[in-house]
């Protein structure tokens, strides 16, 4: 992966955390929402964090900048333009406190070949509508249809409180409404449930698209403006459906259904 950061996050690939530690407090809570708003990870075979890691393409975790470090790399660019902003932190600049957030790409399928991924990502409640989550996303899709050349993205999310949230995420950044499954996960709890799961996804021809037009491309503010956009596209595609065949559309006399 050659872009891990950005101004304000960057991407942290070790998941080790000490026994009994801060840390290790974080990871498990982070793990434990992630496992009940995502469908992956609530269906992985193994309920740890390090077994899930290991089945995926990317699982980091998500780490803020603190203001003095982002002015430190501002200060280096500027006074050398060919210095480069990836390099990662070492373990003693992490903190626990830096913590905000959880990533995963996972192969949709036990193929490589069918070049579609399953994406999936959560961030702590008082971290929320900071852009963490925007910035790290977007470099996971950055990554998956550039450096992959993956053709299809998807983001599979459980009928949760926190579901209407997720939507209105992965909108804004460019995803598109599929469907939804009723009942089609079953998620284990006190009593077991079935959960209802929606599915978005992002071709590689959208995210070229995006990145091409950059913010003239505005995307949907609400839910229900991506509702409206979808219906509006769905009803002239119904449109022109209907046109096409309604030329083939014969009228026969009754006489001659009856024969």
């Amino acid at each position: 992966m050659n872009k891990t950061e950005t101004k304000n996050i960057r991407l942290w690939f070790d998941l080790y955390a000490d026994p009994q530690s801060p840390r290790e407090q974080t990871l498990t809570d982070l793990w434990g929402m992630l496992r009940k708003n995502a469908v992956e990870p609530g269906q992985a075979p193994t309920p740890l964090l390090s077994s899930f890691a290991d089945e995926c393409l990317l699982c980091a975790l998500i780490l803020k900048k603190g203001e003095e470090e982002t002015a430190e790399e501002e200060s280096s660019s500027q006074s050398d333009p060919c210095s480069t902003a990836g390099e990662p932190c070492s373990a003693s600049a992490a903190t626990d406190d830096d913590v905000v957030g959880l990533i995963y790409v996972r192969s949709g399928f036990c193929d490589p070949s069918t070049k579609e991924v399953n994406v999936g990502i959560i961030i702590r409640k008082d971290m929320q509508r900071k852009g963490y989550a925007r910035d790290a996303m977007r470099l996971a899709l950055a990554w998956v249809f550039g450096s992959l050349q993956f053709h299809r993205v998807q983001a599979a999310i459980l009928d949760t409180p926190d579901k209407d949230g997720a939507l209105l995420f992965f909108t804004a950044l460019g995803f598109t409404h599929e469907g939804t499954r009723r009942r089609a996960v079953y998620q284990p709890c006190e009593q077991g449930e079935w959960k209802d799961v929606t599915y978005l996804a992002m071709l590689d021809t959208d995210w070229l698209v995006r990145k091409s037009q950059g913010i003239r491309d505005k995307p949907p503010a609400t839910l229900w403006d991506e509702m409206l956009d979808r219906h509006a596209t769905e009803r002239e595609a119904l449109l022109e459906w209907e046109e096409g065949n309604r030329m083939k559309l014969r009228r026969s006399a009754s006489l001659e259904t009856i024969r």
